[in-house]
């Protein structure tokens, strides 16, 4: 059994060539065995539940059957070829020699079809595969590949065979998500590399494959709009809005929205802002709340945040930029105030109090000490116009200044402090 990497590159050169012998039984394991350590897994936790929804970039049953049939199903006489295992970025093919025995025809191997019970070929083979529990011998292996590819969210596996029938192919898509992951690993591999247009060619590449890949769509959008091309960078999102899921579509959308602020379309980035759905994950509004604060709407960031729920609780920017957005709100209150204006100065107050409370918890977390620093500051910002003793007020900016003393900001509001 001869397993064989290709790469993703228009050389198509061999990474990796691996050669399992011994025993039938032997290679079947070993040959799982790698097959399965390349598998990758990924899971994702679903906001306001406890289900995980998970995919693998080659189900583990699916490799498994597929194997399994191409070693039942291949020849032990004549001429020796040994099964070859051909793995591309995008799909993985087990190829055996010769092709399908009489009777079998290209229409039993579409989905739902059912094999007609032409005579095995090696009997005994399958007997032993039996007894290994590996082979059931009553041709649902197909039906059970094209059943856990389907189950994974994996493009439908396709099987066929020449004309002369010498050989029969069994092709399995990896998971659009995995090609996406892969193609993105290649192109921070080839910009590291100073390979910088072939990264872009490598991305893509694979986001012509695969238009409706949420991270494709962003990552292309990024570098066009890092390449001042906004045009290129709306036909994607476009492209993404036909073929990718709605679920992805939030996550999409904010990433044009950084590229318009990015390029100082402000316009642009507020008006596409307003389709946000009303739904988001907690993530997304957490992304939608930097993006309102970088474009000057402090209440709508603050809306944000409080739709991204507790998940801001436990990350550490999550909680200092909500503390930040708090404390721009609570100054226009201040700064707009009327004499009588109690509703304004309670209101302040509230969002002071708050803001300070946030602050704290941010300089309990684990964070770099530029953030602790800034957090600091702040909440010396945020005590002195709570009328809190003096004394709290410089011990939070002597803290400040001790983990980033080349802040003269820092330095400046101290001596202002001390002036007053």
């Amino acid at each position: 059994m001869e397993v064989v990497q290709f790469s993703a590159d228009a050389t198509g050169n061999v990474q990796e060539e691996r050669i399992f012998r011994g025993g039938i039984h032997e290679q079947i394991r070993d040959g799982l065995r790698y097959l399965e350590n390349i598998s990758t897994q990924h899971l994702e936790k679903q906001d306001d539940s406890f289900r995980v929804r998970g995919w693998v970039s080659y189900p583990i049953p699916a490799l498994r059957e597929t194997l399994v049939n191409a070693v039942y199903h291949r020849s032990y006489e004549g001429v020796y070829e040994p099964i070859k295992i051909y793995l591309y970025p995008d799909r993985m093919e087990v190829i055996n020699y010769p092709g399908p025995v009489p009777g079998i025809q290209p229409e039993h191997l579409k989905p739902g079809a059912s094999i007609p019970p032409v005579p095995a070929r090696n009997r005994l083979i399958g007997e032993f595969l039996k007894e290994l529990r590996l082979a059931e011998g009553r041709g649902t292996g197909l039906k059970k590949v094209f059943a856990v590819m389907n189950q994974n969210g994996s493009p439908e596996p396709r099987f066929g065979f020449d004309p002369d029938r010498t050989y029969f192919r069994a092709v399995l898509p990896a998971h659009p998500e995995y090609v996406a992951i892969t193609a993105l690993r290649d192109a921070a591999h080839l910009r590291a590399l100073g390979k910088n247009k072939e990264a872009v060619n490598r991305v893509e590449e694979a986001w012509r494959f695969l238009p409706g890949s949420a991270m494709l769509s962003a990552e292309l959008m990024r570098i066009y709009g890092e390449n001042q091309n906004l045009q290129k960078a709306e036909d994607v999102f476009e492209a993404f809005k036909s073929e990718g899921s709605k679920s992805a579509y939030p996550y999409v959308l904010n990433t044009l929205v950084n590229v318009y602020v990015d390029q100082k379309q402000t316009e642009k980035a507020k008006a596409l802002m307003k389709q946000l759905p009303t739904l988001l994950s907690s993530a997304d509004a957490f992304d939608a709340a930097i993006l309102a604060r970088r474009l000057g709407n402090q209440k709508m960031a603050h809306n944000y945040f409080e739709r991204a729920g507790d998940s801001v609780l436990s990350d550490v920017r999550a909680l200092h930029e909500f503390a930040q957005t708090k404390i721009d709100i609570a100054r226009n209150l201040w700064i707009n105030r009327s004499g009588k204006d109690n509703y304004r100065r309670d209101t302040n107050r509230r969002l002071l109090m708050e803001a300070r409370d946030l602050l704290e918890r941010v300089i309990q977390m684990e964070a770099p000490p530029m953030r602790h620093a800034w957090a600091w500051r702040d909440l010396g910002r945020v005590l002195k116009w709570l009328k809190a003793p003096m004394g709290d007020v410089k011990n939070a900016y002597y803290r400040a200044i001790d983990l980033l003393p080349e802040e003269k900001r820092f330095q400046e509001e101290l001596r202002h402090l001390d002036r007053t």
